[in-house]
């Protein structure tokens, strides 16, 4: 088991939530109160920031690892159940 929960009733992690909340408001906060939808969707900054990201992942760890990141990913949206299937 890679960690002991501290409740067994915790269904999703509250701290993924508020950033994603977060983070959202704040983009969509900042196209629209600064100027025209257009000026934010540049396709060569995405494919930069995509493209380096999935990179880097590359980069920093073995194919191995990036195997099972959708196992990763479902243990931090969803550790209650992902805890109990894994033991």
């Amino acid at each position: 088991m890679l960690y002991k929960p501290l409740q067994e009733e915790i269904v999703l992690n509250i701290t993924i939530i508020i950033g994603w909340v977060v983070s959202f408001s704040l983009v969509t906060f900042g196209i629209f109160n600064g100027g025209q939808l257009d000026w934010f969707i540049d396709v060569p900054s995405l494919a930069i920031t995509v493209g380096g990201t999935i990179g880097c992942l590359f980069a920093s760890f073995p194919l191995s690892y990036l195997k099972n990141l959708p196992k990763y990913l479902k243990l931090a949206l969803f550790p209650k159940n992902s805890i109990r299937k894994a033991t």
